[in-house]
């Protein structure tokens, strides 16, 4: 299922679950606000519960 999501959302997926980086490291090596990386996590979640369901 990770796969399958957009380049962004499964890095921030990999580096906040598998590496368990806080949000904070993950915006600071990416470039991005804590907000941002919120925002991509939750929607990675939201693709991955609905291609669970489909």
């Amino acid at each position: 299922c990770v796969d399958r999501l957009p380049k962004d959302q499964r890095r921030v997926i990999v580096m906040r679950f598998v590496e368990q980086r806080s949000i904070r490291e993950i915006a600071q090596d990416l470039g991005k606000t804590e907000g941002a990386i919120k925002q991509l996590q939750w929607r990675a979640l939201q693709n991955l519960r609905a291609q669970m369901h489909a």
